[in-house]
């Protein structure tokens, strides 16, 4: 059967329209920049576009996709035509090729790339908050769950799962305390807290926490998602 790939909607500013759906929904935003936004929800990705630049559509994916017209070219490798339906709606024929190459770190547009597990709702609120601190847009935000995750070499899956990873702008590979602190220290409201975290013995004593947090994960996890469950049953008020 015909996979939907995502429904795009126009909107005229990207980063509020970012902000309003993750205040919202429960999503995560896996790509944003000035022009466009791709959030996951569990079981559709929704696609934030400019008017003047993309209509709004929905996307299918086929590997056929160039028999409905020539196929354009996409900087994250995949290919795609638009196309009107008889209605006069605008349907996305999308091709998304299985020989994607692994970008080194040091090619990345936005220099620093975050590496996190998006299966875990407590690890997405935490990344989201990030994400919108980032208004320079210096980081990449990459969910290490999701089936077309491309990592760079040096990092596995299994590895990216169990332990936070980053990459700095100049290749260095981070994990644990280490990660978060470069993280840290590329956002303008915690570069203050990253100055601090690097003073010896805190790295250590931080790495230490988060050797300790990691076996604890699951049971947090479980209670973070009771806990949202329960708020979102709760009845509203009776008049």
């Amino acid at each position: 059967m015909t996979r939907l790939h995502h429904v795009a909607l126009a909107v005229c500013d990207i980063p509020a329209a970012v902000t309003w759906y993750a205040d919202r929904f429960d999503v995560l935003v896996e790509y944003q920049d000035a022009s466009w936004a791709m959030l996951r929800l569990d079981n559709l990705n929704l696609a934030l576009v400019l008017p003047e630049e993309h209509p709004p559509h929905i996307a299918v994916e086929r590997e056929d996709a160039g028999a409905f017209g020539k196929l354009q070219k996409h900087r994250d490798g995949t290919s795609s035509v638009y196309v009107e339906d008889p209605w006069g709606n605008t349907i996305e024929f999308l091709k998304c090729s299985g020989n994607i190459q692994k970008q080194k770190i040091g090619q990345i547009d936005s220099g620093t790339e975050v590496f996190f597990d998006g299966s875990c709702p407590l690890c997405r609120s935490e990344i989201n908050l990030y994400r919108k601190q980032d208004r320079t847009g210096r980081l990449k935000f990459t969910d290490v769950s999701a089936p077309d995750a491309i990592l760079p070499e040096g990092l596995e899956k299994g590895a990216a799962m169990k332990r936070f990873h980053v990459f700095s702008a100049s290749g260095e590979k981070l994990s644990g305390a280490a990660a978060f602190i470069e993280l840290w220290a590329q956002l303008p409201g915690w570069r203050y807290v990253a100055a601090i975290a690097r003073l010896r013995p805190l790295p250590w004593i931080l790495e230490f926490l988060y050797q300790c947090f990691l076996p604890l994960r699951p049971l947090i996890v479980r209670a973070f998602t009771r806990r949202a469950k329960c708020s979102s049953e709760q009845p509203g008020d009776v008049r």
